[in-house]
């Protein structure tokens, strides 16, 4: 169902228990098990009260602030050098998954990562890691499809 009424978006966000979202679709989220995507009542309730806390006005303004840092950086990134008359901007999509994770990494797991060309030398992998953070993150958003698609039974497997 679409809603464009502004009054009628209120009152079924607001009144949970008379407008109950369709659980049975969101299977796919389920990976890691129930959550509050995933759920509707006592259950729905919990995970909410769980996952709630982060999301306060100074987490907020962490996110902001992040989110023009990150953004400020990766349009350097992408700003011509004075020895080339013009540069084609062909990952952006890529780029733009990319300010995701980092904010995300910064607010969610006080991670902060930078972009290809702050980077000075290589990455030191911790030991008995064969991943850094930041590729493990990239390859999992990369394949979050494939990994929400695939039946549990072979992703065991798989792990």
């Amino acid at each position: 169902m679409w809603v464009a009424d502004a009054e009628a978006v209120n009152q079924i966000t607001t009144r949970r228990n008379d407008f109950p979202k369709p659980t049975e679709l969101y299977g796919s989220v389920d990976l890691f098990g129930k959550n509050v995507v995933s759920t509707e009542g006592s259950v729905w309730r919990h995970h909410r009260k769980i996952s709630s806390p982060p999301f306060t006005e100074k987490n907020n303004l962490l996110v902001f602030r992040e989110s023009i840092r990150q953004a400020q950086s990766m349009i350097s990134s992408w700003v011509i050098p004075i020895d080339q008359s013009s540069k084609t901007l062909s990952h952006i999509a890529e780029d733009t998954m990319r300010l995701s994770l980092h904010v995300i990494s910064r607010a969610g797991f006080g991670q902060t990562l930078k972009w290809p060309h702050e980077e000075a030398g290589e990455v030191v992998l911790p030991k008995g890691h064969t991943l850094s953070y930041k590729d493990a993150l990239e390859s999992l958003l990369q394949n979050i499809i494939q990994v929400m698609l695939m039946p549990k039974v072979i992703l065991c497997e798989w792990k």
